[in-house]
């Protein structure tokens, strides 16, 4: 077994983890929301069935992404991995919108009193199970570099944060029942579902926007657009090209990079093979800094075919 398929393999069992783990949060969920009434436990319910839908969609894709070209996608099936990125940020967004909508109507309705005992034996083990499989995902994106993994690994964060930041809150609650403010309780709840819908924000946004540049085929984010063009004409100098222009464009883990190579009239090439060789060579130089780039190397005579 070659180290990319052992790699494949274990981004595909992260992500058959990832799967039965949601499944197994969205029951526990919804079944401790019925028990204590409590509308954060019902959101960490539906943030687990959303990731359970979510991650069957990705299982799929990440199966999808290693295929080679074909006659329906003549430039492979890369792109898949930000489209659904996008689609992951955008409803897990819309989940957070009608959460904090409904946690504003309760509040403004006169609150709701929930049960702490099972609420606290949830988030309890909610916050350890999914902080451990965020965690243990975390890692496995970084050995593997797949994107997917990455954004499953951020939403377990997403819901383990959610889950032990309830935790400490109903402990809290439990212990203030018989304070001065206890009166105020019923508005706890909905007032926690608020803050952490706030608080979460950010997270599927960013993802969001860092996916939505792929799919709307912009240049890489940060300083890896200049990198890759500066480690480029670095290796091109050796070749003495009259100049070379690059377009760059990042679909999920795949990096691909458009090169015209201006050459002088002058320019000794004795054969189709002298050509090849500067390929394979340019090629290992950008393979080293990234072996998921792809790059197409055309030779031009007059600029104006590189415009």
């Amino acid at each position: 077994m070659t180290d990319r398929q052992l790699l494949q393999e274990r981004e595909q069992f992260a992500l058959k983890l990832s799967i039965v783990g949601t499944l197994f949060m969205a029951i526990l969920g919804f079944g401790f929301a019925y028990l204590t009434n409590s509308d954060a436990v019902l959101l960490d319910g539906v943030f687990s069935l959303v990731g359970f839908t979510m991650s069957l969609l990705t299982l799929y894709v990440s199966r999808l992404v290693i295929r080679p070209d074909d006659a329906r996608f003549h430039f492979g099936y890369a792109h898949f991995e930000p489209l659904l990125n996008v689609f992951k940020s955008l409803i897990i967004l819309t989940i957070c919108a009608v959460a904090l909508v409904t946690a504003i109507n309760v509040i403004l309705t006169g609150g709701r009193l929930l049960v702490l005992g099972p609420a606290l034996v949830y988030a309890a083990i909610a916050s350890v199970g999914c902080l451990a499989i965020a965690f243990y995902m975390r890692n496995i994106a970084i050995l593997t570099q797949s994107p997917l993994v990455s954004v499953d690994a951020k939403g377990w964060m997403i819901d383990g944060i959610l889950s032990l930041t309830i935790c400490l809150s109903f402990l809290a609650i439990l212990l203030l029942q018989d304070s001065a403010i206890a009166k105020y309780l019923v508005y706890a709840d909905s007032g926690l579902v608020a803050v952490l819908v706030t608080i979460s924000l950010p997270i599927p946004y960013k993802i969001l926007k860092e996916n939505l540049r792929e799919v709307l085929i912009m240049a890489p984010a940060g300083d890896t657009a200049q990198e890759i063009e500066k480690l480029l004409t670095e290796a091109a100098g050796a070749f003495q090209f009259t100049n070379q222009i690059v377009r760059i464009q990042k679909y999920g883990r795949e990096t691909y990079l458009n090169v015209h190579v201006v050459l002088d009239k002058d320019y000794d090439i004795d054969t189709i093979d002298t050509l090849d060789n500067i390929r394979t060579k340019l090629d290992a130089k950008m393979k080293a800094y990234d072996p998921q780039i792809v790059m197409d190397l055309i030779f031009v005579g007059d600029e104006k075919w590189a415009g």
